[in-house]
């Protein structure tokens, strides 16, 4: 039995062995997976089940970031087929997608919990009739999953593949507005290029490219969350290697702005300014807030020291 976060809320339980090794033999890292789940109410382990359409499969989706429908006996609801999604991407309840990540191919798990903390965040899943605070159990079993690329063994094209694919993946997590998980896409992604050896010069520019944009949207991504000093750290990666690169210049300035460093975020909307023109726009935008700002905090100081003697 594993407590799956820790908290006493999930628990999982393993009621059959599957096929391989722990946890050599798990889909530890994101992938297409392709599971069987029932969902029971407790104690009296009732199926609850309900004839919904049966969501487009994760490789046939043509790379869309959509939520499936709820599907609670995906041996009855789905054709008999099994549940495809890629795991990563949010796409399905994270105790779902926790749970499949410690699973070997053909193993059946049992989890359960209360109804609104297994569908956390996916509230429309939860099976008609289902009380949030019943206890409910999920009996799953992992079918199959692609194996991701082996990154020790990698060749340039399957690289190039991959890395395209994840920082899709990242795109579309970032305009659904799930930052954290786009922000990991785009680091992973950055980390595996690299990790990489032995390739010609051409294709290390392609590669590179791709890393760059993958720091700028984490960057983008840390912003969004209020993540100021680790988007400073991340486009100071960008700029090492690019130090006349706009955009990481003009990500750090707002950081800058948001954390009180306001000299130098004027510096680096200088040099914005000076190297591209027609971010002039942008540019006097963030001076008048910053200008804004720094008169708000005038304004505080010498109200702060009215009245009061200064020696």
């Amino acid at each position: 039995v594993r407590d799956l976060y820790g908290d006493g809320t999930i628990f999982k339980r393993r009621e059959k062995l599957g096929e391989g090794e722990f946890p050599a033999d798990c889909p530890l890292n994101d992938c297409i997976v392709r599971v069987h789940y029932i969902a029971k109410t407790l104690p009296d382990r009732t199926s609850v089940f309900s004839a919904l359409p049966r969501p487009p499969p994760a490789s046939a989706s043509g790379g869309a970031c959509v939520r499936p429908l709820p599907r609670t006996d995906t041996r009855e609801d789905g054709e008999g087929n099994p549940l495809e999604f890629p795991v990563g991407l949010g796409l399905q309840p994270d105790p779902l997608e926790t749970t499949v990540r410690l699973m070997t191919i053909k193993e059946v798990s049992m989890v359960h919990g209360k109804a609104e903390r297994l569908y956390r965040g996916f509230a429309e899943m939860i099976p008609p009739g289902v009380a949030p605070d019943q206890q409910l159990e999920w009996e799953v079993e992992l079918d199959s999953f692609d194996k991701p690329p082996n990154w020790y063994k990698i060749t340039y094209p399957e690289a190039l593949e991959d890395v395209k694919k994840q920082k899709e993946y990242g795109n579309l997590l970032f305009k659904r507005g799930s930052f954290a998980l786009a922000k990991t896409k785009y680091h992973k992604t950055a980390c595996n290029i690299d990790g990489l050896r032995g390739l010609e010069h051409e294709q290390w520019e392609i590669l590179e490219e791709i890393k760059l944009q993958c720091n700028l949207n984490h960057a983008q991504c840390c912003l969004k969350q209020g993540e100021n000093f680790e988007a400073v750290e991340r486009v100071n990666k960008v700029l090492k290697h690019h130090p006349r690169n706009q955009k990481a210049l003009f990500k750090r300035a707002l950081a800058h702005i948001a954390t009180g460093f306001w000299e130098e975020a004027k510096e680096d909307l200088t040099t914005v300014l000076e190297i591209d023109p027609s971010t002039e726009k942008d540019v006097n935008r963030e001076r008048t807030r910053l200008q804004k700002l720094e008169q708000h905090a005038a304004d505080v100081e010498k109200k702060s020291l009215k009245g009061k003697l200064i020696q």
